[in-house]
């Protein structure tokens, strides 16, 4: 009953994020921050299965948008690598400014994908067909989640294989400049 919870609230969440009729409440976020809560939570989750989540920024990085759901949507992307990333190998995760944008790259030490499939597991139910054992568990919503929450916010998010093995998922937000900021969640 409450995977099944869980995944109506999934659900419903990626509906929303398709059809939003209310514009979503937007305030100064430090990405910095929020994802470093995100690593510290996943970290301690990821050691009882052998595997490490790690994050390195290159400074305080702010966007303008919505806490809650950037936090989801980043959660989605680590807790996903840290489920396919090699056991006794870390997830790495970066926080850095491209010059036009704010970019958050996650990179697991797994076995990665088919070409094919990178933009495929973006799509609401997609399941990679070697990861649709009961074992890996999920319905293939959290990274579908992850598209929209980005687009909402006005960025892009992309995966690629890593070399030389590993997935690696980017996503890039409009930075918010210092002057922009009037408080900071």
């Amino acid at each position: 009953i409450q995977r099944l919870n869980e995944m109506m609230e999934r659900l419903l969440t990626v509906a929303r994020l398709d059809t939003y009729a209310a514009p979503v409440v937007m305030t100064p976020v430090n990405l910095t921050h929020l994802t470093s809560e995100i690593v510290r939570d996943a970290d301690f989750e990821a050691r009882d299965r052998d595997r490490l989540v790690r994050m390195t920024a290159t400074g305080d990085y702010f966007v303008r948008g919505n806490s809650e759901l950037l936090r989801n949507a980043i959660e989605n992307v680590i807790r996903n690598a840290a489920l396919y990333t090699a056991p006794s190998t870390p997830v790495e995760v970066e926080v850095n400014s491209s010059g036009t944008g704010v970019v958050v790259s996650i990179r697991d030490q797994g076995p990665g994908l088919p070409e094919s499939e990178l933009t495929n597991i973006f799509r609401p139910f997609y399941r990679v067909a070697v990861s649709r054992d009961r074992q890996s568990g999920g319905a293939g919503l959290g990274l579908a989640i992850a598209d929209r929450v980005v687009r909402t916010h006005g960025g892009t998010i992309r995966a690629q294989n890593a070399l030389p093995n590993g997935l690696l998922i980017e996503i890039l937000l409009p930075e918010q400049t210092a002057g922009d900021r009037k408080s900071v969640v």
